[in-house]
C-alpha cells in the first residue's frame, strides 16, 4: 500500500495493522489491543495539531505519562489513567509502529527519517499484589465439602493439602499416594515434582495429614470403583471410561469455585490464591524467607520477596489504622 507524501495518521495506522495481520499473523485480539493503543495516539496527535509521524520523542514521553496519570483516558466522576501494565503495552505498540514507519521495506513508498520512539525507555509493569484470604475465610472454605461423601472427602483432602503445603495446582494433582510420607521422622512430608522437573520436599501440617488419610481410607477406592490409578486425586464424575482417572485442573478449579461461592468468598478465588495465602500467613508468623522459597519451589529469591512487600503493606495499613496519633 502506497500513501501520499503527506499521509494522515489514520492511513499510517491502518497500514501498520495490515502489516501485522498479513506478515506477522497476529491474532484478532492482539490486533484489537494494538488498534486501541494507536487510536489513543491518534487522539493525542490531533490534540498536538500534528500528524503522528511528526511527533517527537519528548511528546511521546508526555503521551505515555498522561496515559498513566491523567483523566482524559478514562473520563468520568473518578478520572484516572491506565494501569502501568496497559501503559507498558502501549509503549511497546508505539515502538513497533514507529519502527515500521522508519523501515525502508514498509511498502508505503515513504518512510520517516528518524524514529522518535527508538529511545523510549521501557516501562516496567507493576505487579499487582494479590489479596490473600484471611484465616477465617480459609476455615470457611475448607469446611464447605460434604465429607460424608467420597467426593467431599477428596475435595477436603485436596484443599487441606493445598493450603498446608503451598503447592502449585499442577504439583498437587500430579501427586501419587507414594509421594506422601505420613509417618516420617521428624515430621510428615511429601515429594512433589515442580517446574523444570525439579523435585522438592515439603512438610505437611497435621490437619492435612488427617484428611488425606481419611480420603485414602474411605473415599479414593469408592471413586475408583474397582479401577486402578497411580494418582492420589481421581475423578468423581464423567463418562464411565473417565471415572477414576486423574482429577483435572478444570475439575478442581470448578470445585474450588463452587465451594468459594458457598462460603461467600471473592469471585477471583483460585488455587493460586490458596498458595498465595499459605505463603503470606507463614511469613506473617515469622518464617524465614529462604525456607519459604524452598517450600514454594521458587528458583529465584526475588520471586519470593514479593511476599515481603505484601507483608510490609499490611503492617503499614495496621499501623495507620491503630496508631493513636492518626
Amino acid at each position: 500500500m502506497r500513501v501520499s507524501k503527506r499521509p494522515t495518521t489514520e492511513q499510517l495506522i491502518q497500514a501498520y495493522l495490515r502489516h501485522l495481520e498479513r506478515e506477522d499473523r497476529h491474532a484478532a485480539n492482539t490486533l484489537k489491543s494494538y488498534r486501541g493503543d494507536l487510536k489513543r495516539l491518534a487522539k493525542f496527535s490531533t490534540r498536538e495539531k500534528q500528524p503522528a509521524y511528526r511527533l517527537k520523542r519528548t511528546q511521546l514521553e508526555r503521551f505515555l505519562t498522561e496515559l498513566q496519570e491523567d483523566g482524559w483516558v478514562k473520563p468520568g466522576p473518578t478520572k484516572r489513567g491506565l494501569e502501568s501494565r496497559s501503559v507498558a503495552r502501549t509503549a511497546s505498540t508505539i515502538r513497533g509502529f514507529y519502527a515500521f514507519l522508519a523501515w525502508k521495506g514498509n511498502g508505503l513508498g515513504w518512510k520517516i527519517k528518524t524514529d522518535p520512539a527508538k529511545e523510549l525507555e521501557k516501562i516496567k509493569r507493576s505487579r499487582k499484589l494479590m489479596q490473600d484470604l484471611s484465616l477465617d475465610e480459609v476455615d470457611k472454605l475448607l469446611n464447605q465439602p460434604d465429607t460424608t461423601t467420597a467426593r467431599g472427602l477428596r475435595d477436603r483432602a485436596a484443599l487441606e493439602l493445598l493450603y498446608a503445603t503451598g503447592l502449585r495446582v499442577s504439583e498437587l494433582l500430579g501427586l501419587k499416594p507414594s509421594d506422601v510420607h505420613f509417618d516420617a521422622d521428624p515430621y510428615p512430608y511429601l515429594i512433589c515434582m515442580g517446574k523444570g522437573s525439579k523435585q522438592r520436599k515439603v512438610p505437611i501440617h497435621a490437619e492435612a495429614v488427617v484428611w488425606v488419610k481419611r480420603y485414602l481410607e474411605n473415599g479414593r477406592s469408592k471413586l475408583l470403583g474397582g479401577r486402578r490409578s497411580p494418582m492420589l486425586f481421581v475423578n468423581a464424575q464423567g463418562p464411565t471410561r473417565t471415572r477414576g482417572q486423574k482429577l483435572t485442573r478444570v475439575g478442581f478449579w470448578m470445585a474450588l469455585k463452587g465451594y468459594g461461592k458457598k462460603a461467600g468468598l471473592a469471585r477471583d478465588l483460585s488455587p493460586h490464591k490458596l498458595r498465595h495465602s499459605f505463603a503470606t500467613h507463614l511469613l506473617n508468623r515469622g518464617l524465614d524467607l529462604r525456607k519459604l522459597q524452598e517450600m514454594l519451589g521458587h528458583v529465584k529469591l526475588s520471586t519470593t520477596e514479593l511476599y515481603t512487600h505484601i507483608h510490609s503493606a499490611r503492617l503499614k495499613r495496621i499501623y495507620d489504622k491503630h496508631h493513636p496519633r492518626k
